[in-house]
Protein backbone atom coordinates (compact mmCIF):
# COMPACT_ATOMS: atom_id res chain seq x y z
CA UNK A 1 0.00 0.00 0.00
CA UNK A 2 1.08 3.73 -0.50
CA UNK A 3 2.11 5.97 2.08
CA UNK A 4 -1.46 7.71 1.68
CA UNK A 5 -3.27 4.16 1.98
CA UNK A 6 -1.15 3.34 4.80
CA UNK A 7 -1.77 6.70 7.20
CA UNK A 8 -5.89 6.06 6.57
CA UNK A 9 -5.81 2.45 7.74
CA UNK A 10 -3.98 3.41 11.06
CA UNK A 11 -5.69 6.45 11.67
CA UNK A 12 -8.92 3.43 11.01
CA UNK A 13 -7.54 1.78 13.36
CA UNK A 14 -7.03 4.70 16.26
CA UNK A 15 -10.42 5.56 15.41
CA UNK A 16 -11.52 2.08 15.46
CA UNK A 17 -10.07 1.78 19.06
CA UNK A 18 -10.95 5.56 20.46
CA UNK A 19 -13.39 6.02 23.12
CA UNK A 20 -15.89 8.23 20.99
CA UNK A 21 -16.45 5.53 18.58
CA UNK A 22 -17.05 2.26 20.34
CA UNK A 23 -19.09 4.95 22.93
CA UNK A 24 -21.46 5.74 19.96
CA UNK A 25 -20.94 2.02 18.97
CA UNK A 26 -22.14 0.58 22.53
CA UNK A 27 -24.78 3.01 22.47
CA UNK A 28 -26.45 2.07 19.25
CA UNK A 29 -26.57 -1.52 19.41
CA UNK A 30 -27.28 -1.07 23.50
CA UNK A 31 -24.36 -3.15 24.47
CA UNK A 32 -24.67 -2.43 28.20
CA UNK A 33 -25.96 -5.63 29.62
CA UNK A 34 -24.78 -8.74 26.81
CA UNK A 35 -20.93 -6.56 28.35
CA UNK A 36 -21.75 -5.90 31.64
CA UNK A 37 -23.82 -8.38 32.87
CA UNK A 38 -23.54 -11.56 30.87
CA UNK A 39 -21.97 -14.45 33.12
CA UNK A 40 -22.43 -17.18 30.41
CA UNK A 41 -24.38 -18.57 27.44
CA UNK A 42 -26.38 -21.43 26.77
CA UNK A 43 -25.77 -23.32 24.20
CA UNK A 44 -29.02 -24.91 24.08
CA UNK A 45 -31.43 -21.38 24.02
CA UNK A 46 -28.58 -19.60 22.13
CA UNK A 47 -28.95 -17.24 25.40
CA UNK A 48 -27.56 -15.22 27.23
CA UNK A 49 -27.24 -16.26 31.20
CA UNK A 50 -27.42 -12.78 33.16
CA UNK A 51 -25.82 -12.56 36.53
CA UNK A 52 -28.85 -11.37 38.45
CA UNK A 53 -27.00 -9.16 41.34
CA UNK A 54 -26.12 -6.86 38.36
CA UNK A 55 -29.44 -6.64 36.39
CA UNK A 56 -33.09 -7.87 36.74
CA UNK A 57 -33.86 -9.67 33.39
CA UNK A 58 -37.43 -9.98 34.83
CA UNK A 59 -37.82 -5.71 35.13
CA UNK A 60 -35.10 -4.85 32.30
CA UNK A 61 -33.76 -2.77 35.95
CA UNK A 62 -29.65 -2.44 36.89
CA UNK A 63 -29.89 -3.61 40.11
CA UNK A 64 -25.84 -3.59 41.34
CA UNK A 65 -24.54 -1.76 44.08
CA UNK A 66 -22.58 1.01 43.28
CA UNK A 67 -21.07 3.92 44.82
CA UNK A 68 -20.99 7.43 43.95
CA UNK A 69 -20.08 8.82 41.05
CA UNK A 70 -21.09 5.63 39.51
CA UNK A 71 -25.32 4.80 39.14
CA UNK A 72 -26.55 1.04 38.96
CA UNK A 73 -26.43 1.11 35.24
CA UNK A 74 -22.91 1.10 34.00
CA UNK A 75 -21.41 4.32 32.22
CA UNK A 76 -20.33 4.52 29.30
CA UNK A 77 -16.50 4.54 30.14
CA UNK A 78 -17.29 1.57 32.33
CA UNK A 79 -18.51 -0.51 29.59
CA UNK A 80 -15.94 0.49 27.08
CA UNK A 81 -13.13 -0.52 29.79
CA UNK A 82 -15.14 -3.70 29.70
CA UNK A 83 -15.66 -3.91 26.00
CA UNK A 84 -12.02 -3.44 24.96
CA UNK A 85 -11.22 -6.49 26.81
CA UNK A 86 -13.26 -8.27 24.64
CA UNK A 87 -12.08 -6.61 21.58
CA UNK A 88 -8.44 -7.13 19.65
CA UNK A 89 -7.29 -5.15 16.68
CA UNK A 90 -3.63 -5.54 15.24
CA UNK A 91 -1.83 -4.98 11.97
CA UNK A 92 0.83 -6.92 9.70
CA UNK A 93 3.50 -4.11 9.27
CA UNK A 94 4.58 -6.56 6.46
CA UNK A 95 2.00 -7.07 4.79
CA UNK A 96 -0.72 -4.33 6.41
CA UNK A 97 -3.35 -6.41 6.83
CA UNK A 98 -5.32 -6.32 9.80
CA UNK A 99 -6.83 -9.03 11.68
CA UNK A 100 -10.14 -7.61 13.81
CA UNK A 101 -11.56 -10.21 16.67
CA UNK A 102 -13.82 -10.13 19.40
CA UNK A 103 -14.16 -12.87 22.40
CA UNK A 104 -17.48 -13.11 24.55
CA UNK A 105 -19.38 -16.19 25.95
CA UNK A 106 -21.61 -15.90 23.18
CA UNK A 107 -20.02 -16.63 19.43
CA UNK A 108 -22.84 -15.27 17.75
CA UNK A 109 -23.01 -12.31 19.54
CA UNK A 110 -19.05 -11.79 19.25
CA UNK A 111 -19.06 -12.89 15.12
CA UNK A 112 -21.60 -10.42 14.97
CA UNK A 113 -20.09 -7.34 16.51
CA UNK A 114 -16.86 -7.92 14.31
CA UNK A 115 -19.16 -7.81 11.23
CA UNK A 116 -20.96 -4.52 12.66
CA UNK A 117 -17.34 -2.85 13.80
CA UNK A 118 -16.05 -3.63 10.23
CA UNK A 119 -19.30 -2.09 8.71
CA UNK A 120 -19.48 1.19 10.88
CA UNK A 121 -15.57 1.79 10.58
CA UNK A 122 -16.05 2.28 7.12
CA UNK A 123 -18.99 4.11 7.64
CA UNK A 124 -17.10 6.36 10.24
CA UNK A 125 -14.48 7.00 7.61
CA UNK A 126 -16.49 7.86 4.92
CA UNK A 127 -18.46 10.18 6.49
CA UNK A 128 -14.87 11.83 7.68
CA UNK A 129 -14.13 12.06 3.87
CA UNK A 130 -17.09 13.24 2.58
CA UNK A 131 -17.71 16.19 5.19
CA UNK A 132 -13.29 17.12 4.32
CA UNK A 133 -13.76 17.20 0.80
CA UNK A 134 -17.11 18.83 0.36
CA UNK A 135 -15.39 21.65 2.86
CA UNK A 136 -11.97 21.65 0.55
CA UNK A 137 -14.06 21.41 -2.34
CA UNK A 138 -15.87 24.93 -1.16
CA UNK A 139 -12.79 26.50 0.06
CA UNK A 140 -11.50 25.93 -3.26
CA UNK A 141 -14.27 27.42 -5.58
CA UNK A 142 -14.18 30.56 -2.59
CA UNK A 143 -10.43 30.93 -3.43
CA UNK A 144 -10.95 30.49 -7.44
CA UNK A 145 -13.69 33.36 -7.92
CA UNK A 146 -11.14 35.51 -5.81
CA UNK A 147 -7.99 35.32 -8.08
CA UNK A 148 -7.65 36.65 -11.51
CA UNK A 149 -4.30 34.61 -12.06
CA UNK A 150 -4.03 31.98 -14.55
CA UNK A 151 -0.84 29.65 -12.72
CA UNK A 152 -3.43 29.95 -9.51
CA UNK A 153 -6.39 29.05 -10.97
CA UNK A 154 -5.46 26.42 -12.79
CA UNK A 155 -3.83 24.69 -9.94
CA UNK A 156 -7.15 25.43 -7.79
CA UNK A 157 -8.85 23.50 -10.54
CA UNK A 158 -6.50 20.44 -9.91
CA UNK A 159 -7.19 20.59 -6.25
CA UNK A 160 -10.94 20.28 -6.85
CA UNK A 161 -10.84 17.54 -9.39
CA UNK A 162 -8.61 15.66 -6.67
CA UNK A 163 -11.26 16.66 -3.84
CA UNK A 164 -14.38 15.47 -6.27
CA UNK A 165 -12.67 11.72 -7.05
CA UNK A 166 -12.15 11.64 -3.24
CA UNK A 167 -16.34 12.24 -2.91
CA UNK A 168 -16.70 9.77 -5.71
CA UNK A 169 -14.60 6.95 -4.34
CA UNK A 170 -16.48 7.54 -0.85
CA UNK A 171 -20.00 7.13 -2.52
CA UNK A 172 -19.45 4.27 -4.57
CA UNK A 173 -17.19 2.04 -2.14
CA UNK A 174 -19.00 -0.21 0.77
CA UNK A 175 -16.03 -1.48 2.05
CA UNK A 176 -13.99 2.22 2.12
CA UNK A 177 -11.08 1.16 4.43
CA UNK A 178 -11.45 -2.29 5.40
CA UNK A 179 -11.75 -4.30 2.66
CA UNK A 180 -12.79 -7.92 3.94
CA UNK A 181 -10.55 -10.59 3.61
CA UNK A 182 -11.58 -13.48 5.75
CA UNK A 183 -15.20 -12.80 6.92
CA UNK A 184 -15.50 -13.88 11.07
CA UNK A 185 -17.43 -16.89 11.84
CA UNK A 186 -19.23 -18.10 14.67
CA UNK A 187 -16.27 -20.10 16.76
CA UNK A 188 -16.52 -24.07 17.57
CA UNK A 189 -14.06 -24.06 20.32
CA UNK A 190 -14.37 -21.67 23.62
CA UNK A 191 -11.14 -19.51 23.46
CA UNK A 192 -10.96 -19.71 27.00
CA UNK A 193 -10.58 -20.97 29.82
CA UNK A 194 -8.08 -23.44 28.70
CA UNK A 195 -8.92 -26.00 30.95
CA UNK A 196 -7.02 -28.68 29.90
CA UNK A 197 -3.76 -26.56 30.30
CA UNK A 198 -5.35 -25.44 33.90
CA UNK A 199 -5.47 -29.08 35.02
CA UNK A 200 -2.25 -29.58 34.09
CA UNK A 201 -0.71 -26.91 36.16
CA UNK A 202 -3.10 -27.62 38.91
CA UNK A 203 -1.85 -31.37 39.00
CA UNK A 204 2.37 -29.91 38.87
CA UNK A 205 1.32 -27.05 41.65
CA UNK A 206 -0.36 -29.89 43.92
CA UNK A 207 2.26 -32.20 43.33
CA UNK A 208 5.28 -29.58 44.53
CA UNK A 209 3.11 -28.64 46.95
CA UNK A 210 2.83 -32.28 48.31
CA UNK A 211 6.52 -33.21 48.04
CA UNK A 212 7.72 -29.79 50.05
CA UNK A 213 4.91 -30.79 52.61
CA UNK A 214 6.73 -34.26 53.00
CA UNK A 215 10.21 -32.39 53.17
CA UNK A 216 9.18 -29.68 55.81
CA UNK A 217 7.56 -32.94 58.05
CA UNK A 218 10.86 -34.84 57.75
CA UNK A 219 13.28 -31.85 58.57
CA UNK A 220 11.06 -31.38 61.12
CA UNK A 221 11.00 -34.46 62.96
CA UNK A 222 14.18 -34.78 62.51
Amino acid sequence: MGGGASDKTNLAIEVLKSRDFIGRFIEKYDLYVPVMAAEGWSLGSNSLKIDGDVYNNETQEWVREAKAPFSPKPSIQETYTEFMKLLSVSQDKTSGMVKLSVQHYSPYLAKEWADKLVLEINEDMRNRELIEAQQSISYLNDQIAQTNLADARAMLFSLVEEQTKTLMLANVRSEYVFKTVDRAVVAEKKAKPARALICILAVMLGGMLSVLFVLIRYFSKK
